[in-house]
């Protein structure tokens, strides 16, 4: 949604000015669904962070500088567990870092495969 995205001119682009109802309806239904399964504690599956350290493959984890969806401590737990991995904070993003800069997100993905 909007909310989700810290320019709204990144929305828009991908979006358009007006929502049909159909994808306000499809938003509900993600928002429910998300609700269901990561809801205590929001977000944050805390048998899965005992997995983490068993898992070999680099990782890059990108988090927007203003997520308003998953705080950025998740981000840095996840980060600081994976014993390969990398955080990058995509600076002037929300949660939908692959809306408001692709780019961005792209040279950091290109970056990691290629180290990789």
């Amino acid at each position: 949604a909007a909310s989700d995205v810290y320019k709204r001119q990144a929305h828009a682009a991908v979006y358009g000015a007006e929502l049909e109802d159909a994808q306000l309806v499809r938003w509900d239904e993600d928002r429910e669904m998300t609700t269901r399964v990561s809801w205590k504690p929001y977000m944050l599956n805390r048998r899965m962070m005992a997995l983490l350290p068993g898992v070999p493959t680099p990782t890059l984890v990108v988090h927007g500088e203003h997520d308003a969806i998953v705080p950025r401590c998740c981000a840095e737990d996840y980060a600081s567990l994976l014993p390969n991995a990398r955080l990058e904070i995509a600076a002037g993003c929300g949660h939908a870092v692959d809306l408001e800069h692709p780019q961005v997100l792209a040279k950091l993905v290109r970056e990691h495969v290629a180290a990789h």
